[in-house]
């Protein structure tokens, strides 16, 4: 009897430890916040959740926006410390939130964040749910900003961004030409004969290279996108190191809004239904709520630049 009292005890235990944790932490002790009820370091963490961009999402004070408030007492996961440093690291494989943090952030920076957290959050229970969602009326303006606040998240590192360029709505079979229109004559397709005098910039794993050659373009900068910065490409454009850019539409899109200020950037689609890049190649579209708002703000930046999607060009032309 008491062996069977010992293995129910055991058992008791590992369920308790499963519930605190809400399923993450088991039953072993979890680790411990070292900056628990330092003012210095929680002053430490406000300023690296400011630099991080974390306000885009949580607000400036932590009260919520489009993403979690920090001061309520309604928490998905649990709201121990273990459980939000796991969360902050990308650990939770449920979560919704950036797992890219994980990438950037030392454990040091994350325990910090966690005790400033501690300092606007008093909450004695813990409540695991959804919180309610706002009632205001739509604000085109306010949902804009809040699009491009998206992408400044996404901007953290290149595994976000690649995560958000993936499986991207309309334009993932479009490829747009690239070219300063106050130093480069107009061009306006690969059939153009001045590709052949030009510096021509092309990611590699694209069938742009292919057809680049086919059309007699000589001098062809390659770019990779598996190493080095992803949007190079349309900074050398820029900066004059390279004349043209034949570039995947939704990679043109982010890094036109993040180097092109002064609008100094001529985009021309193809009228040609193409591959993505094989590294950005994905069929299964994200349902993070922040990558999805950072698509939206993108199809607005292609969109005013007058980017049109290749399967509507190409149905414009088999109608006529």
């Amino acid at each position: 009897m008491w062996q069977g009292h010992r293995i129910y005890g055991w058992v008791g235990l590992l369920i308790a430890g499963v519930v605190v944790g809400h399923g993450l932490l088991g039953a072993q002790n979890p680790p411990q916040n070292p900056y628990a009820g330092n003012a210095e370091a929680a002053k430490e963490g406000y300023q690296i959740f400011q630099k991080m961009g974390c306000p885009g999402c949580h607000g400036a004070g932590g009260g919520g926006g489009m993403g979690w408030s920090l001061i309520d007492c309604v928490w998905r996961f649990g709201w121990d410390d273990a459980t939000l440093f796991r969360l902050i690291k990308g650990q939770i494989p449920e979560q919704t939130m950036p797992r890219g943090f994980g990438d950037v952030l030392t454990d040091d920076q994350v325990w910090k964040i966690i005790a400033w957290v501690r300092t606007i959050n008093h909450c004695e229970e813990n409540v695991i749910g959804t919180p309610t969602a706002a009632t205001t009326a739509p604000n085109p303006e306010a949902e804009a900003q809040e699009q491009e606040k998206a992408c400044r998240l996404v901007a953290i590192n290149q595994n976000m961004i690649r995560q958000t360029l993936q499986a991207f709505p309309d334009y993932a079979s479009t490829y747009v030409i690239l070219y300063r229109d106050d130093v480069t004559k107009p061009v306006q397709s690969l059939e153009d004969p001045a590709l052949s005098k030009l510096r021509v910039g092309v990611n590699a794993d694209t069938p742009v290279v292919d057809l680049l050659k086919k059309a007699g373009a000589s001098n062809v900068v390659t770019y990779s996108l598996s190493e080095g910065p992803m949007g190079q490409i349309v900074t050398d454009v820029l900066d004059r190191k390279i004349d043209v850019a034949v570039v995947w539409a939704p990679l043109a899109g982010f890094f036109i809004w993040q180097s092109d200020t002064e609008h100094r950037l001529t985009a021309v689609p193809l009228a040609a239904v193409l591959t993505a890049p094989t590294p950005l190649h994905s069929a299964e579209a994200s349902s993070t709520p922040y990558v999805q708002r950072c698509q939206q703000f993108l199809h607005g930046i292609l969109e005013s630049y007058g980017v049109v999607p290749a399967q509507v060009l190409t149905a414009g032309s088999n109608s006529r």
